[in-house]
């Protein structure tokens, strides 16, 4: 809808717009998400995940919009840096697995360090989609929105691998139909 377009041409116009363009190929790398995540209060933390398998090349980057200034303890999410690529990331991928195949006793997802996203409203944060990542719990104060918004937006790699469906993130594609069919690309989005 009308809301919906303005907020994503405002997010896309000016830096956010140039690093999604120089991260994910050029002008031509396709929309792949737009979406909003909602954290209400008393929200569980989300597991320890990527948004897609590891592997050498990157293939999608997505930026979370703070639509709210959001806190720690408002669900923040929490990024593991440098597991997005090269042999750090991907023993890091193999011992997320291994926790969550086995019997979890080498609890990597309990002691790996990790950095909170705590933006203020309009702020975003930018990452490749095979960075480990997560949610946090929301426990608000009680002066403080009940839910935390952001709004999502993702770009498929200009060079991606055409294997990658966008069925791919989260199990299911989070793009409407009919607005997939469109193959929107980031250059007239920003434009």
């Amino acid at each position: 809808d009308c809301l919906v377009k303005r907020a994503v041409a405002e997010a896309l116009r000016g830096e956010l717009g140039d690093a999604f363009s120089q991260l994910a190929g050029g002008d031509d790398a396709q929309l792949w998400e737009c979406s909003a995540i909602i954290a209400a209060k008393g929200c569980a933390p989300q597991i320890l995940h990527a948004d897609t398998v590891f592997t050498d090349s990157p293939q999608v980057f997505t930026a979370l919009v703070a639509l709210q200034n959001i806190q720690p303890h408002m669900g923040a999410t929490r990024f593991v840096p440098r597991t997005m690529s090269g042999v750090r990331g991907e023993k890091a991928h193999e011992l997320l697995e291994q926790d969550r195949d086995g019997d979890g006793k080498n609890g990597y997802a309990s002691r790996v360090s990790s950095v909170v996203a705590a933006l203020r409203e309009g702020e975003a944060v930018l990452y490749d989609s095979r960075t480990l990542h997560c949610g946090g719990p929301h426990q608000p104060a009680p002066e403080e929105p009940p839910e935390r918004v952001v709004l999502v937006l993702s770009f498929r790699h200009a060079l991606a691998d055409e294997s990658l469906s966008n069925t791919d993130m989260h199990g299911a594609g989070s793009v409407l139909p009919e607005i997939a069919a469109m193959q929107l690309t980031l250059g007239p989005l920003r434009r």
